[in-house]
Parts: structure tokens; sequence; C-alpha cells
């Protein structure tokens, strides 16, 4: 579909997919761009806003812009799918659900040949009130419980859970989760949720990377823990829950027992996710307590700014900061290997 001279449009009003590439079935597209998929169905169900694969799908000089789904916002994968410029740019996870793989989602195998993977978002974690619906009790004889924030989702650009061999693309601005906030009761402060991990590329399978650039991807914040309260008489006090725990990996993030090997790669300015500093308070709330205690901090943030966990490296590769990754070591198999209190110069890389 699609023509090698122009360019064509599809934009999806009110379509849980724009395509749906069923098991068995092969399609090809060229030069689309599939935008507004999935705008209008939010649910936590809903995969693959411009398409979900469980067959066999290539793309070829298409865009792949402004998604929307609860997981792959861009693309859902269950099947295989071969790509060769394209763009993914702009698909976000819908928030409420800490969904996965803003780009793509992938549990079946995944190539991409000189492709760009720009302003991709997982969804932030629920919030602890919208567990329990907006019903806030405003009885001083009632005790509210405090219930704890969701977890941010992972992946901002690439969620890898099955093969993914990438050769030639860029990820830049990619944002895994949010942590959500925890509720506020009036009993003991129930904790933040956790940070997204892997900005660019949360990995739990089998990862290969081959000339890639990693740039200005960010791992999810923590959330806010809820503040304790103290009982209607002010004899009992509670304490606050923690602020969730912040995500890793920048860049890459390689789940336990999962590998990455890399080869002639850059990595550079990617960001490990923050501690929430944030102080919430019952008063914020408006409840009819006067004594609060305030939510605690976990004063850490994540691990591995570019890249975290367990990497095979290929040679000639550049890490700015590869603290909490192993497999670099700096001028082994010519690999220029950074730390946070030495980052690499990314002027020293050489492209091979």
């Amino acid at each position: 579909m699609g023509s090698k001279q122009t360019s064509v449009t599809i934009s999806a009003v009110k379509l849980e997919h724009i395509f749906h590439v069923y098991p068995g079935a092969k399609l090809t597209l060229m030069n689309l761009t599939l935008t507004g998929g999935g705008q209008y169905i939010y649910n936590d169900s809903v995969c693959g806003g411009a398409c979900l694969n469980e067959g066999s799908l290539t793309l070829i000089n298409c865009s792949i812009s402004g998604n929307r789904a609860a997981k792959g916002a861009g693309i859902y994968n269950v099947g295989s799918l071969d790509m060769t410029h394209v763009t993914i740019y702009g698909n976000v996870c819908f928030n409420a659900f800490g969904g996965s793989g803003g780009g793509i989602y992938n549990t079946g195998s995944l190539k991409a040949n000189n492709c760009l993977f720009l302003s991709n978002r997982c969804g932030n974690g629920i919030g602890g009130n919208s567990s329990i619906g907006s019903n806030f009790i405003d009885d001083p004889i009632v005790p509210i419980l405090s219930i704890a924030g969701g977890s941010g989702g992972d992946g901002g650009a690439i969620y890898n859970a099955g093969s993914c061999s990438l050769s030639r693309c860029k990820f830049q601005v990619n944002y895994a989760g949010s942590g959500g906030y925890a509720h506020v009761g009036t009993l003991q402060g129930a904790d933040g949720g956790d940070g997204g991990n892997g900005g660019g590329i949360y990995n739990k399978g089998r990862l290969n990377l081959s000339r890639c650039y990693f740039n200005n991807n960010y791992a999810g914040p923590s959330g806010p823990g809820a503040p304790g309260g103290s009982s209607p008489d002010d004899t009992i006090h509670y304490a606050g829950g923690y602020s969730g725990i912040p995500g890793s990996g920048g860049g890459v993030f390689n789940a336990s027992g999962a590998t990455t090997k890399i080869y002639n790669s850059l990595f550079f300015l990617n960001y490990r996710g923050e501690p929430n500093y944030e102080t919430v308070s019952l008063r914020d709330r408006n409840l009819p307590f006067d004594f609060f205690t305030s939510s605690n901090t976990r004063m850490t943030y994540g691990l591995g700014p570019d890249v975290c966990g367990n990497f095979i490296s290929l040679g000639y590769n550049l890490i700015g900061e590869a603290d909490d990754s192993t497999g670099f070591v700096n001028q082994l198999k010519h690999d220029i290997v950074g730390s946070m209190a030495a980052p690499a110069d990314q002027s020293l890389f050489r492209p091979k």
C-alpha cells in the first residue's frame, strides 16, 4: 500500500487500530503516515494504536506518529515486523495504566534499519486515588486508607520481550513513565509508584544493536508517597509513606537475565530517573486534621544514566556514563567508556 512517488496520510478517527494484521497474513506498507490511532479508545486492553501485528508486517519509508494505546502506542507486535527508513514519533501510552512501549511493544521478531525513534512516551503510573474513585470521606470518625501509586511504564521507545535487531537507528528524547501519586488517607501513609525503566529501550528478551545512537532519553521519576495521619483524638500518629523507586537505564535497560549485544554505538546525555522531592500534606486534600507527617523521599536516583544491566560489547562503542552496567571496559575492543565521575567525550566516537 502506498506509492513510491507520493506519501499518503491515514488519520484515524475513533479506531482501536489503523491496521490489524492477523496471524498468517502479510502486509507491506510504503510511503505512509499513520496517525491518530487509538486516540478515543481509552481502555487498558487497547494495544497498538497504529498497528497491531500478529502476522508479517513490513514498513518502508513510513511515519508512525501521534498514536495512543495502553501498550505499544505506535505498534504492538507479536509477529514479524521489518522496518526500513521509518520514523516512530510522538506516540504516547495512556497515563492511567502505566503502559509500556511508547513507540513499539515487541514480543515477536523486530528488525529495524535506519529508523528514528523520537519523543515517544510510556504511560505514567496510576494514582492511588484512582484505585478507589473520587469518593473521599470527610467524616473524621471513619479512617481512610492510603493507597500506593502505580508504577510507570517501561521502554519509552521500545519495550522488547522478544527478538529485536536494530541497525543505524536513532533514539532521541523518549521517556519511560513516571510513578503515580499515593492516595492520601488518614492512616499509615502508602508509598508512591516506581518510575519506569529504559528511557530508550527496555529489554527482557534478545537485543542486538549495531551503529545506533542514543541521546537525551529519560528513565521515569518516582511518585510521591502519602503522609501519615492521626487519630481523631490526636493520640495516634501514623508515619508517612515513601516516594517510589526511580527508574533506571536512560538509554537501554536490561532486565534480570537479559543481555544486549552492542557494536559501534553511541550513548551520551541520557538520564536515570530522579527521586520525587514533592511533599504532600493532609492539608493539601482538605481533610479535617491539623496534624500530619510528611511523606518520606528516597534520597537515591535510579541506576545507569546511559546503560544499565548486562551487555556484550562487540567493539567500537562510546558509552558516556557506563555506571551500573557490565560488559564495557575502556580501551578494550576499541570501546571508549566513561563514568558519572568522568564522562566520555562523545567527540571521540569512531563510527565504523
